[in-house]
């Protein structure tokens, strides 16, 4: 009855030190990334007004500014691809902003 007490307790321990025990002395365990990328909130680039623009990141108050101009002049943007046509969004930086933005 002693050896299993003993294992019980090196159990538990080695546990709780490396956060795997479920209850109040565990560790807070980040989410998987597949649930963080849920979070994320997509700005919608035929919509958004320049100040929400910027909330994108990557995206500045000048390339705001010419993505608003570029919609108003062109109309909406038929697919995120087409963004490459506004000035100072070439094919690097749409890849950096995609997931962050819809149509």
């Amino acid at each position: 009855m002693q050896n299993k007490s003993r294992w019980f307790l090196i159990v538990l321990t080695s546990c709780l030190l490396s956060g795997s025990f479920i209850g109040p002395f565990g560790r807070v365990h980040a989410a998987p990334a597949s649930e963080k990328e849920a979070e994320v909130i997509k700005v919608s680039v035929n919509k958004a007004g320049a100040d929400e623009l910027e909330t994108v990141k990557g995206i500045g108050p000048m390339l705001a500014e010419r993505i608003v101009k570029d919609r108003e002049a062109n109309g909406p943007f038929q697919k995120l691809e087409d963004l490459v046509r506004v000035p100072g969004i070439g094919q690097a930086k749409f890849e950096r902003i995609k997931s962050q933005i819809t149509l």
